[in-house]
């Protein structure tokens, strides 16, 4: 009989001292066995094996092939027939079969009349024309969200100059130190959310110059020009170093736009020496 791994364990006749080489046939246990052999070498794969179903292919790109056709449905919403929950949970990574296409995350996954619809956040969106007939999810990442460092989006900025403060309330011209993704625009002073997810977002900023006592420095963190956290700190004495710094957590949307703002009422000429602005994905939800 032919071999039916990998989809089934074979259960070949073993030969006795007693049987005669053609009952069973010799040559034919053989066969099957050969069968079987080059079905184990397929399934695990040589070398740097670019067959998608093969366990080398797998564990270097830590890609899984679903047997499954995906549905489009909407910019964000693919189906597959079955049931996927305990496959595809919220926050793992996930690709469809244009290689080209940057990665998903599942945000969502809902099962109703046998079928799993798989909502995603990423930094290009669904459409129609996109070939979507495999999909791939991968292993190594946690169900949770939480990625492994070569996958998160980030953002690390300084002030390398000194700046003055006008004491009106403004954005801090921060330039890019680590921008992986780049994001963030230098001239527009603000950070692009390429992908749906929560994010930490942290703002700092220091005057060593022209401090003036009972006045206040602020910093703020801007979501689409709306204020989304801030710090105030009051001067209680003149000719100090004095700093304000926020953090706040954040839901994002994709193309939402971050923005580190300062404010100061000391004088037209209070130089600000230092500050920092960073941005971390730290994963996805429901």
């Amino acid at each position: 009989m032919a071999t039916q791994f990998p989809g089934n364990i074979d259960n070949f006749q073993n030969p006795t001292p007693t049987d005669f080489l053609d009952n069973p046939s010799h040559s034919g246990q053989h066969t099957n066995e050969n069968d079987a052999i080059k079905a184990i070498e397929e399934k695990v794969g040589k070398d740097g094996s670019t067959d998608r179903e093969s366990l080398d292919f797998m564990i270097k790109t830590g890609w899984v092939p679903l047997a499954n056709t995906a549905v489009f449905i909407n910019e964000k919403v693919f189906r597959l027939t079955g049931d996927y929950r305990s496959t595809l949970k919220v926050g793992a990574k996930i690709k469809l079969t244009n290689g080209s296409v940057k990665t998903f995350y599942i945000i969502h996954n809902t099962y109703t009349n046998g079928n799993s619809y798989i909502r995603l956040a990423g930094e290009v969106m669904l459409n129609s024309t996109n070939n979507i007939t495999d999909v791939f999810y991968s292993y190594q990442d946690s169900p949770k969200g939480f990625k492994r460092g070569q996958d998160w989006y980030f953002f690390d900025g300084h002030l390398s100059r000194d700046w003055v403060a006008n004491a009106i309330e403004e954005k801090i011209p921060f330039i890019r130190r680590l921008d992986p993704n780049e994001d963030y625009n230098e001239g527009s002073r603000r950070w692009v959310c390429p992908v749906e997810g929560y994010y930490m977002v942290d703002l700092g900023i220091r005057f060593n110059e022209g401090i003036v006592a009972n006045k206040i420095v602020k910093c703020s963190i801007r979501v689409n020009n709306q204020n989304k956290a801030e710090s105030t700190v009051h001067t209680s004495v003149s000719g100090y170093q004095i700093n304000a710094n926020v953090s706040k957590l954040l839901k994002l949307e994709r193309n939402d736009y971050v923005e580190g703002w300062a404010y100061q009422n000391m004088s037209n000429s209070s130089y600000a020496q230092g500050g920092s602005f960073s941005i971390i994905f730290v994963g996805v939800n429901e």
